[in-house]
């Protein structure tokens, strides 16, 4: 299906994963990948009705078969497959902790490396909450306003008045 080659390739230029070899395979970003679908699925509506069967591997219809493909899915299915890739990193390594060794002149220190895995975590977190957040507002057409200074508005309601700062 066409959808696994451009949510794996997208999450991979996330991850910064470009190099071959690759530190995560395709079909573990795949499998992980259709978890993320699901967890998409739950937290935002969109105008086509997936449905996505773990067990099967696959998405229906597919997102990137579609009449106008729906890029806002692919890369919101991407980027919450690296979210769930870097957080078992950051389970990973925060089970072992870090190690500061000196021997004599020279030190190795591994404590940096849960630093950075937190750290990317939390800005992968970061976008895709941005991402969802933005689609959502975009989606919703609601009419709001804004009170950009201080103002009196007065509204009026039949013979009565009511104020409203």
């Amino acid at each position: 299906m066409a959808w696994q080659e451009e949510v794996t390739e997208t999450a991979r230029v996330v991850l910064g994963d470009l190099e071959v070899p690759y530190t995560y395979p395709d079909d573990r970003i795949e499998r992980i990948s259709i978890v993320a679908a699901t967890q998409v699925l739950n937290e935002t509506d969109f105008d086509n009705n997936y449905i996505v069967d773990v067990s099967l591997s696959s998405i229906v219809p597919d997102p990137t078969q579609q009449t106008v493909k729906d890029n806002i899915f692919v890369c919101l299915v991407a980027l919450k497959t690296a979210c769930l890739i870097i957080n078992a990193s950051v389970k990973q390594y925060a089970g072992i902790g870090g190690i500061n060794v000196h021997d004599g002149p020279s030190s190795v220190d591994t404590k940096g490396l849960f630093a950075n895995f937190i750290a990317l975590d939390k800005q992968y977190k970061d976008d895709y909450e941005f991402l969802k957040m933005n689609y959502k507002i975009m989606r919703s057409n609601a009419n709001s306003q804004a009170i950009l200074t201080c103002t009196t508005n007065r509204n009026i309601y039949g013979s009565m008045q009511a104020l409203s700062f």
